[in-house]
């Protein structure tokens, strides 16, 4: 859990020394913020409307012991703000996924057949991850995704470990009796085999 020591507080952060604090962990809020959105432009604007509301508060940073943590809890509280203020919840999948996941899917090698297998097991996963509920998956994603710790995940969510252990239990059950009821039974072990 991120802890501020009050007398760190009058700290002068200049504009490099903010970048040199922000920069290793912007790929990070990227990730998170393309996660809950789905959508490129939409996490791109996530963090760039995040760092700006740092860049602001910026002599607060120094104070900040777990640095990482905090900001994808700013992140992540941000991303709440946004779908309270819309009133309506994002799906994690809408339509096709941003070309830069598809490039990585046909990245994995040339057999045409493998990888038709490889983006229906795609669109199967995110199928199931989209019918769970949003508190759910949350969290299966920053742990099992991201791989935050639940104590990590707690400080982003403001949730007690226990309820995060319980939610994510029950995200992967439903997760694999999703699966189990929508992918081809044996799909795996014929692909492992060849």
């Amino acid at each position: 859990m991120a802890t501020i020591i009050p007398w760190k507080r009058r700290a002068r952060v200049s504009d490099e020394d903010f970048e040199r604090m922000l920069r290793p962990h912007l790929q990070a809020m990227y990730r998170l913020a393309w996660r809950l959105l789905r959508n490129r432009a939409d996490a791109e604007d996530l963090v760039q409307e995040v760092v700006m509301r740092l860049c602001d508060r910026r002599d607060e940073l120094v104070a900040v012991e777990s640095l990482r943590p905090w900001l994808m809890r700013v992140l992540y509280n941000r991303f709440v703000d946004e779908q309270r203020r819309r009133g309506r919840q994002v799906p994690l999948f809408e339509g096709q996924p941003d070309e830069e996941v598809l490039d990585q899917v046909a990245d994995e090698g040339p057999d045409p057949q493998a990888l038709l297998q490889r983006m229906q097991d795609t669109e199967a996963l995110q199928a199931a991850l989209d019918a769970l509920p949003e508190i759910h998956r949350q969290v299966l994603i920053l742990h099992d995704v991201e791989g935050y710790t639940l104590k990590e995940v707690a400080g982003i969510t403001d949730a007690p470990v226990g309820t995060l252990k319980s939610r994510l239990n029950r995200a992967r059950s439903a997760l694999k009796q999703k699966l189990s009821e929508t992918m081809e039974p044996f799909a795996f072990a014929r692909r492992v085999g060849k």
